[in-house]
Formats: C-alpha cells, structure tokens, sequence
C-alpha cells in the first residue's frame, strides 16, 4: 500500500470522532430513538465480509479486475471511493463507481475506455476530473476518475461530506477484508449514524446539507446531534447554491415518499423556508401529511385497477429528470394543503423545475370539483368520455388522475374516470378527438368564414356531444346547420 497511507490501528486526529460516534451509538441503542435500529452488530459484521466479497466480485464483472491495476503507474496508487464502497458495505448494488489516484488519471481512463469499448470525456479539464461511460447490456456503468483532492489520501478523504463516503479501497484490493478508513466511516454504517467529516465540510458546499437529508432517508440514517447542528449552521446558505444542483437533491428526496421524516428534518435543520419560501407552521404540515398519506394510498389502490398499468405508466412520465407526473401531483397536493402561495414561482425559484413541470403543477391546483362533476353527466360513449378527458388541456391524463386522487370515495366517477383513461390512447389523434364535422366543411356548407367562428363552432359541437345530444356526424352536421333530425 501506498506509504503515505495511514495504518488503521494508529490513532490519529480522527480518533475524537470515532469516540464520538461510540458514544453516540450506545446513547443511540439505550433511548432507541425514532428512525434508528437495534442491530444484531456480529451477523452485520459477517454481512460486511459477505458484501465486500460481493464488491469484489462486481469489480471483475465490470472489468475494473484484473484490467484497472495494469494501468497504475508504478509507485502510484490507485482507490475506489465514495458511493460504490458504501453501497457494497450496506449490501446495495451501483453503477456508480469513484476513482481517486495520487496521480493524473486521465491517461488511464482514456486507455481503460479503449480496452473496454467505452467513451471517454472530460467532466473538468482543469481539476483533471473524467468519466468513462461503458453500455452494457443490464444498463450503463459510469466510471468517475480524478487526482486526490488534497496532499494525501487522508486529507482527501477528509475533505469530503459524510464519514460513510470516506471509505477507500486500494485497486487491486490487497485483502477482502482491507480498507483504508481514517475516519471511521464503516463503523458509521455499521450503526447507521451520519457524521460528517469535519466541522467545516458543510460550508465548504451547503448542497451537502440536503445530501444528508437525502441519506438519512434514502440510506436509513440518523444524524448525530452534532451533524444536525453543522446542518442548521449550513442550511441558510443553500440560496447560494446553484438551482440545478439543489433540485437533483430536493427531487430525489421528495421521490423516497418519507415526507414525514422529510419535512421533519427540514424543520430540525431550520431549511423549511429555503424549501417552501414561507414558513409553515405545525397544523398546517399535520393537514398536509394527512393529505399525502391519502393520495399514496389512493394513487397505490388505482395501480391495483384493471387499468392499473396504464395508471403507473401515466405516473411515471418523466418531466425532467428525477421529476415524474407523480412527483408533481403529490408535490401540487400538499403545497395547496398547506397554503403555499404563488406555487408556480416556488417550484421554479425554489425547486429548479423548468416552465412546463411547474406549469402543470398550477393548472392542477386550478381544477375545480365542477370539472369531476361534469363526467358524472356525460353521455355514456367512449367519444364522449374522451371528450371530457381533451378538455382538461395539457397533459390530460395526468389531470384525471388528480381528480381520482381527490375522490377517492366516489366510486361511480372513479369507474367512469377509469374507462375514459382506458379508452384515451385510441380515441385521441395527437391529444385531440377528432371532429364529427370539419373546419372545411363548415366553410364551404354552412358558409361560415375563416376564423375564430370555426372554433368555437366546432367546440359547441363536442360539447352537445359529450351531453349525448349529438351522437353521429349527421346530427352534427344538421345541429350546424341549425336543422333538426
């Protein structure tokens, strides 16, 4: 191993976290707090062997063995870091794999990509920062490659946000039961607690801030006191972080579907207000909770339907990324539970959704409850049901769904929404219903000149028809021309 890395049974400065995170793992077991684990600590530790194994066996699947470590300049060293060790260590799979060197590792991860038909590129030419992308058949692998941060590995891994991201692995692995970890990070995970790595960390880059909200619900972690204090300390400074970065995080975390411990934790760290842009006080979080535990459970009921595939696929319509039609009807439902005002300007300002995403939020919170009752009139066609679904404008299906979210109880227009969104696909042209009469014919029949008259003629039409008045092209056809059959 490389001399300048530490053995990791000398004490060294980090020792006072280790120590910190003992005692808070025997406070932690004795007061069983909330969102913590009592552990089976020996079969964890046999896990621990079992998934290092298992990294190891990934490393070969993806050719990083026994390729990778020819390509190490001697007298150079090599380590795998970051998300791949930790998501080995707690038994979860990554495509996602961090490599830092204590050299340039440009000339490597150029010719890593050509040995394994990879693409190459630069990430940040000047911080000698790269990234090979290799297409495989399970999905693409994504191979990050840069120069120590710092002097030492050490000082590099100390640098970085959270003691469970500072673990190393030497390339090749020198045993399967070696890590260089200075600052204790797997006795972190082993306990599931999130430490940070220094005291300054967080206001090197506050987005580290909502990353650890992000992991103590994605990965099941508790902050210890000390890191929710370094958090609260960091967190009015997320305005100064750029807008993309924050969004990835804001949406990733709003997509776990833990918004109690979400919004429990923005309100411990005093971020609520860069999140929402008003404060939010504890009756209305209550109500908003209340309304989000229905939509899940609704949302989940409908997935269960005869029509339930399509109902996911609707859901899972990608805006922009991390940020689904689910996303937005949960995120619109609970901003207008809980009062938030100009919702459109927040999820924009505040959320980094571009102009459609938030649109569509806002025409959510416009529908009014006479646009469900209006399908509980409709003439029983599926021209007519198609008809109401057109009107609700962009994205209608999205909009049905809001309107079954918010009904749950109604079962006669729960069963009716469903066989309009079944029958949709096939009975809409580019989101449109095709006309029983034509805008040409109405010109050269009925005399009527081009313009805004043509329209609105023809919308009368549909809306004759999805009251069942008109019920064929002849109907339509003598209704303009103002005859009766």
């Amino acid at each position: 191993m490389d001399g300048r890395v530490k053995n990791r049974g000398v004490v060294s400065p980090c020792f006072c976290q280790w120590r910190k995170i003992a005692l808070l793992r025997n406070e932690h077991d004795n007061h069983q707090d909330v969102g913590c684990h009592q552990t089976n600590w020996p079969a964890i530790a046999g896990l621990f062997h079992l998934n290092m194994d298992r990294l190891y066996g990934l490393l070969k699947k993806i050719r990083v063995l026994p390729l990778m470590p020819r390509l190490i300049p001697e007298g150079e060293s090599l380590y795998l870091v970051g998300g791949a060790v930790r998501d080995s260590l707690m038994g979860r799979e990554s495509r996602d794999f961090d490599f830092t060197a204590s050299f340039d590792p440009t000339a490597l991860a150029q010719e890593f990509a050509r040995q394994t038909a990879g693409t190459w590129f630069w990430l940040d030419q000047e911080r000698q920062q790269s990234r090979v992308v290799r297409k495989l058949p399970s999905g693409p692998v994504f191979y990050d490659f840069a120069p120590f941060r710092a002097p030492t590995l050490d000082e590099d891994l100390g640098e970085r946000d959270y003691t469970l991201n500072a673990i190393a692995c030497p390339i090749p692995p020198l045993s399967t039961d070696l890590l260089h970890d200075p600052l204790f990070g797997e006795e972190a995970i082993r306990h599931r607690l999130l430490v940070t790595c220094g005291p300054e960390v967080l206001a090197e880059d506050p987005l580290r801030v909502l990353r650890g909200v992000r992991y103590a619900l994605t990965l099941d972690c508790c902050p210890t006191p000390e890191t929710l204090m370094e958090m609260h300390k960091a967190a009015h400074r997320l305005g100064e972080v750029p807008i993309e970065r924050v969004s990835q995080e804001l949406l990733i975390c709003w997509n776990s579907g833990q918004f109690k411990d979400f919004l429990a934790l923005l309100v411990e760290i005093g971020a609520l207000s860069q999140v929402f842009s008003q404060p939010l006080t504890k009756q209305g979080l209550d109500k908003g909770l209340n309304v989000l535990e229905g939509a899940q459970r609704e949302l989940f009921n409908l997935t269960r339907q005869r029509q339930g595939r399509q109902v996911a696929k609707v859901l899972s319509e990608l805006w922009q990324h991390q940020c689904t039609t689910e996303t937005l009807l949960l995120l619109a439902l609970f901003m207008g539970a809980v009062g938030i005002k100009r919702p459109e300007e927040v999820l924009r300002r505040y959320w980094g959704l571009g102009k459609g995403p938030a649109a569509f939020a806002r025409d959510l919170l416009s529908q009014t409850p006479e646009v469900w009752d209006h399908l509980k009139h409709l003439a029983r066609t599926p021209r007519a049901r198609a008809l109401w679904i057109e009107q609700l404008g962009t994205a209608p299906e999205g909009k049905l769904l809001w309107h079954l979210m918010l009904n749950p109880n109604d079962v006669a227009g729960k069963r009716f929404a469903l066989e309009a969104l079944h029958e949709w696909p096939r009975m809409n042209r580019n989101g449109r219903v095709p006309d029983l009469v034509s805008g040409q014919w109405l010109q050269q029949v009925v005399r009527i000149k081009p313009g805004p008259k043509v329209g609105a003629l023809l919308q009368k039409v549909k809306q004759e028809e999805m009251i069942g008045r008109i019920r064929s092209p002849e109907e339509a056809r003598a209704y303009c021309l103002g005859k009766n059959l």
